[in-house]
């Protein structure tokens, strides 16, 4: 599901295997893979510096690796799903995460600069996320009976959800989410 970045004749590219691929654009020859322990790479790469930045589906991981290696740089763990693929701007890297919220992640450190909530998650209805923004599990997941997880999974996609990459021009960020708006 990942689509690929190429730069400098190397491919790199996610996928639902659970690895980052580095591959040689002229021979197809693996160069280098980066393991996620059973998470999904679905998020394209971006990559700048010498840097590749992606994110997991399924563990909510950011990463920052070595373009040249694969050796891990940044792994920060995130508060919801990562399927948007990140942007990068400068120093700042900007990612949609599935909590309804845009970051801008520090491109050398992963930290978070700052991020900006949709207004449908900052009204978080029924109480789809915690206090701290992470999905609220227990509460959407209450049975496994007959709809009750679809209900569940169409809640958290309601509360705003970015599955979008974002678009950065002019010093303007552009991104759309699952509560419709751009």
């Amino acid at each position: 599901q990942s689509s690929p970045a190429v730069v400098n004749g190397t491919v790199y590219t996610g996928c639902r295997d659970s690895n980052l691929y580095a591959l040689d654009a002229a021979t197809g020859k693996e160069k280098w893979r980066f393991v996620n322990d059973l998470s999904w790479v679905i998020t394209s790469p971006a990559v700048a510096d010498g840097k590749v930045f992606f994110a997991t589906s399924d563990s909510s991981l950011y990463h920052v690796v070595d373009a040249n290696s694969g050796k891990p740089i940044v792994r920060q763990q995130g508060k919801a799903y990562m399927f948007s693929s990140p942007a990068v701007a400068g120093d700042v890297v900007f990612i949609g995460v599935l909590n309804g919220t845009l970051e801008a992640r520090d491109a050398k450190t992963g930290d978070l600069l700052w991020d900006f909530q949709v207004e449908k998650s900052r009204q978080n209805n029924a109480w789809v996320l915690t206090g701290d923004r992470k999905f609220n599990v227990p509460f959407l997941y209450h049975s496994n009976w007959r709809e009750a997880p679809l209900l569940a999974n169409d809640q958290q996609i309601r509360i705003g959800g970015i599955y979008s990459s974002p678009l950065i021009m002019n010093g303007v960020v552009y991104f759309g989410s699952a509560d419709g708006f751009l």
